[in-house]
């Protein structure tokens, strides 16, 4: 029992860490794609090179003075990452994205902030496997049930840190706990190793006859046989493969929050666990080669077998069960659980049978193989999570990828059939997994090419390492580009004039802007805005999709071509790393609208954000952030304004549309506040409408002036920081409860909050309309009823 629990309690810890150093790091390079692999990739190799130390350790006869070491050093080197972390920020952020280069230099430096605690972390469970040979003769068998303890452990870290830790310890605050984990689970194992009562039982252990048959192989210590190799490397990639495949299929109808990113990682880890202690009970009627063999046949149907069952139970719509983020949550893991949990539990059970599926050990050859295997499975699943996500997504798409991966479980079942001389069973498997998986191999789209419930038709799609990106087309002949689905970005027609003024706006209020930065490309509307605005000297415009610039190209007719003009730079990065790396300094950042309730796009939101951007500017430069107020409640709006406002003491806020349903707002700071040139103003408009279409609600200065609300007053509210990424946990909340700002929730809110922001038009216009005029146009716009 105690094993099991030291085993549950290192897995809580090994997730927490997970967990918070790659928001960590992930602040440092980017949240990116490739970013996150290389996270992934440094934390599994510390975890390799682990337990192959562990492994080395087997001839010890002091497992437990071991196992308290490594933990103690897990403990000790953790509370020193985010220390380690703030020293190699300088050298992060000259690293970019884009080289492949600097690519490597970003692994190699995870690899060595992180490789210390990851070595001790993966030493562990060899360690732990050689105490548990000391006590029990059937020490095999237990094993088992000790990596489903630790896979257990695994599912409690992902649930505690989703659901409210880390918004209460903060982030590299999780990482402490998780320390302080570490080190209570090393001093209990050296006070154990320190007491008489181990000291007599390990002699016990050492004192029973050896099996000269296995004395000298014990020597020399065990090496796997070719077939526990495929096992530990098969169930490695598979499985890290399928969740990226699982994960990317429900951002099809997810609203892709920390809360249902966390729900799939959970529903995966508890049904590995599940799988592990079914293994105890399955071999007691069956021979593990046996069993190998029908898990991996089993496995090759319901992978693919998964996908018909979600499609059939979503038809592909977006995910809105409940009345409450509560049931819409339990909604999640109900959906969740009967799409992925049959898949992997199956598979869960596959590494577990490497420990039975070999001669009669001694204590050393148990930590051997457990060492030896653990270390293939962890190199095997670090590869799976990287080019499943980074390769076989974009170059075969979402369905050819899960039928790729239920086919090497297929080839492993055929070949182990075969060579038991059953060709012709193994003959009527394939056959089988082929009529199965063809609808897969064949499909294209998440339906039918044609029309969605919109009437939009399918133009183009890319399958990118961030999911589908598709151009589609309404019936009134507007062209839109959307990611997996359901998020929109914009649209050509009467939409593109909003568009439009995210860039003009800003541009127009600072007095004489040349160095302009765009945070997001999306359909190129925006950034097309600026397109013959005058004075400009060259553009910058930051995407973090690469395919987003081709579908903008299809939108060239009403963005003006801004991806391919040569007065233009667009760059592929994450918008924060970019302002991490470039050299150049702005009159004029322009923060496009982000959906503040996706995992990890809060930290465009947070002061940290606010301040970089901050010291990107130029003397009297302004920075815009959009906000989506639909998106937003109440709460978050005013977190978002807070931290903004911390950062730029002069904030104001202008609408971009005024529309009660989907309004958004601009807040607007300087360091030197706002001093409008009206002179600039008119001749800018000018200018810009003599070549482009005249947007009807931005014509003149007046119309500038009716788009200002007012001046925030800071009312010392929560902030969303990097440390305390609050927003992204509390947005779905909101959005879920049917809380978000917009009809009567918006007009009770504008009545409460906004219609009485200090208002100082006055000393930026020389001739607008009085204050309450002005508020009465625009609550006249925002609720024409």
């Amino acid at each position: 029992m105690l094993l099991n629990f030291l085993s549950l309690i290192s897995g809580v810890a090994a997730l927490l860490y997970e967990v918070s150093w790659s928001r960590q790091i992930g602040t440092l390079i980017g949240h990116t794609v490739h970013a996150a692999a290389a996270v992934l990739t440094s934390f599994f190799l510390g975890m390799a090179l682990g337990y192959l130390l562990g492994a080395w350790r087997a001839r010890s006869r002091r497992p437990w003075w071991d196992y308290g070491i490594a933990e103690l050093a897990i403990g000790g080197w953790a509370l020193l990452v985010p220390l380690l972390l703030q020293q190699v920020e300088p050298l992060a952020s000259l690293l970019s994205s884009s080289s492949l280069h600097d690519q490597l230099l970003r692994w190699i430096l995870c690899t060595l902030v992180l490789l210390p605690a990851t070595i001790a972390m993966g030493a562990t469970f060899p360690i732990l496997a050689q105490c548990l040979s000391y006590f029990h003769s059937q020490s095999s068998q237990r094993l088992v049930t000790l990596y489903g303890c630790n896979t257990a452990g695994g599912f409690a870290g992902v649930m505690v840190a989703a659901f409210g830790f880390l918004t209460w310890t903060g982030v590299s605050g999780a990482s402490y706990w998780a320390a302080l984990l570490s080190l209570s689970l090393g001093l209990i194992a050296i006070t154990i190793a320190a007491t008489k009562v181990a000291s007599v039982q390990f002699s016990q252990r050492n004192e029973e006859p050896v099996n000269h048959s296995v004395s000298n192989a014990t020597h020399k210590g065990y090496t796997l046989t070719w077939h526990q190799i495929t096992v530990a490397s098969l169930s490695g990639f598979g499985l890290l493969a399928l969740e990226v495949y699982y994960t990317r299929l429900f951002s099809l109808v997810f609203h892709n929050s920390t809360y249902t990113f966390s729900a799939i990682l959970a529903v995966a880890l508890l049904s590995l666990a599940l799988g592990a202690f079914l293994v105890k009970f399955l071999l007691k009627c069956l021979h593990s080669t046996i069993l190998l063999m029908l898990i991996a046949c089993a496995g090759s149907f319901t992978i693919p077998s998964s996908a018909f069952v979600f499609g059939s139970l979503t038809d592909f719509d977006y995910f809105s069960w409940g009345d409450t983020f509560e049931s819409y949550l339990l909604g999640v893991f109900a959906l969740v659980s009967i799409v992925v949990m049959p898949s992997f539990t199956l598979l869960g059970m596959f590494f577990p049978l490497v420990w039975s599926d070999h001669p009669q050990h001694t204590r050393v050859r148990l930590a051997h193989v457990v060492g030896y295997s653990t270390c293939i499975n962890a190199i095997a699943a670090a590869m799976g999570a990287a080019l499943t996500s980074l390769f076989l997504m974009p170059m075969l798409g979402l369905w050819q990828t899960g039928v790729a991966v239920a086919f090497l479980y297929a080839c492993y079942a055929f070949v182990r059939l075969y060579q038991r001389g059953q060709l012709w069973p193994g003959l009527i498997l394939m056959v089988i997994f082929f009529g199965v998986s063809a609808p897969l191999i064949n499909r294209h789209g998440s339906k039918p090419l044609g029309h969605d419930e919109r009437g939009d038709i399918l133009i183009r799609r890319w399958s990118s390492a961030y999911g589908w990106i598709d151009v589609t087309k309404s019936p009134e002949g507007n062209l839109k580009i959307r990611q997996n689905l359901h998020y929109r970005y914009g649209s050509t027609g009467s939409e593109a004039w909003r568009a439009y003024r995210q860039a003009r706006i800003p541009l127009l209020l600072h007095p004489s802007p040349k160095d302009v930065l765009f945070l997001g490309l999306g359909t190129g509307l925006t950034a097309g805005g600026a397109v013959s605005f005058p004075g400009l000297e060259r553009p910058v415009v930051v995407e973090l999709i690469p395919e987003v610039l081709n579908a903008a190209r299809l939108l060239s007719a009403s963005n003006y071509g801004v991806v391919d003009d040569p007065n233009f730079q667009i760059t592929v990065d994450d918008a924060r790393h970019f302002l991490s790396i470039t050299q150049r300094s702005y009159d004029v950042i322009v923060s496009d609208l982000f959906v503040p309730w996706e995992s990890e796009t809060g930290y465009l939101y947070t002061v940290d954000h606010y301040r970089k951007s901050k010291r990107r500017l130029k003397p009297g430069g302004i920075f815009c952030q959009w906000l989506p107020v639909y998106q937003l409640g109440s709460r978050e709006f005013e977190m978002i304004v807070e931290s903004f406002a911390s950062v730029f003491p002069d904030t104001s806020l202008w609408w971009g549309k005024l529309d009660s349903k989907r309004a958004i707002l601009a807040l607007v700071g300087s360091d030197k506040g706002l001093h409008l040139d009206e002179q600039h103003i008119e001749s800018a408009l000018g200018t810009l409408y003599e070549s482009k279409p005249v947007d009807p609600e931005l014509r003149s200065i007046h119309d500038v002036a009716g788009y200002y609300l007012g001046h925030w007053a800071r009312t010392g509210g929560l902030l969303n920081t990097d440390e305390f990424p609050r927003l992204e946990f509390s947005a779905p909340v909101s959005q879920m409860s049917r809380t978000l700002l917009q009809g009567e929730v918006l007009r009770e809110y504008y009545e409460r909050v906004l219609s009485v922001l200090p208002d100082v038009a006055s000393q930026i216009f020389s001739t607008i309309p009085d204050v309450r005029i002005r508020r009465q146009l625009q609550k006249h716009q925002l609720f024409p009823e």
